[in-house]
């Protein structure tokens, strides 16, 4: 009978061990928290009076759309603009998802490529919307 184990490298497991000893992996933690609370209020301050939903060190946000944006539209939109979200059909089990969209705050390189993503999707959401497919 064959058998096999899965473990974890000998030099990782004591790298890891190591830089919860001397720290690095507690600084580096408070670090990444820091970062994902700071993305977290650009988000809630240009989206400040729609319908969002994350947590505050999340680095990801959620954004009911308001009618009449459906989120085939608003996501062919922003993808026209160079902006990339996710539709909430994507998690969606059944029929009938809602009108949202996901946004990934730790994808950009900078706070300051996420305050310029941000001023798009909040410029497109006080826009009207034209359709993400065209009928000829």
């Amino acid at each position: 009978v064959w058998s096999s184990t899965l473990a974890v490298a000998p030099v990782l497991a004591e790298l890891g061990a190591m830089w919860i000893a001397n720290g690095v992996a507690g600084r580096t933690a408070a670090a990444k928290r820091a970062e994902s609370t700071a993305r977290q209020a650009l988000f809630s301050g240009a989206m400040e009076g729609f319908d969002v939903s994350s947590h505050p060190s999340s680095l990801y946000g959620w954004l009911r759309l308001p009618a009449p944006w459906t989120t085939a539209d608003f996501v062919g939109t922003l993808r026209r603009q160079g902006v990339d979200v996710i539709g909430s059909d994507a998690f969606h089990v059944g029929t009938d998802p809602p009108s949202a969209v996901r946004l990934c705050l730790g994808a950009p390189a900078t706070r300051e490529d996420l305050s310029r993503g941000l001023d798009i999707v909040r410029q497109v959401l006080t826009s009207q919307p034209s359709p993400s497919v065209e009928v000829l």
